[in-house]
């Protein structure tokens, strides 16, 4: 599925930090139905973080940080809540195929 730019979920995201075996830490844009806050380039911060359990698996944890106040920011905040298990689920399929 292609859509056209400004309508795609993660455009102008970017990785700020990452530390090998410990955690990732990229910026996420609002949902293209927020356009008028979308348009502000607002970014939330997103850490994962990765801890290695005792049987060999990765345990991940997921922070999501607003770092400013933005009109309709409880809206935007359920929309990234829903968000969460398909990032989290879609990230495990991409390090599960290296």
């Amino acid at each position: 599925m292609s859509f056209e730019e400004g309508m795609r979920g993660s455009e102008g995201c970017k990785i700020i930090d990452f530390k090998e075996n410990n955690y990732l830490k990229f910026t996420w844009n609002i949902p293209p139905s927020f356009k008028y806050q979308r348009a502000s380039n607002y970014h939330s911060i997103v850490i994962i973080y990765f801890k290695q359990t005792k049987d060999n698996k990765t345990e991940l944890k997921l922070i999501n940080e607003y770092n400013e106040d933005i009109d309709k920011l409880d809206e935007i905040i359920k929309c990234f809540d829903k968000a969460r298990d398909y990032v989290l689920s879609s990230f495990v399929k991409i390090v599960n195929s290296l």
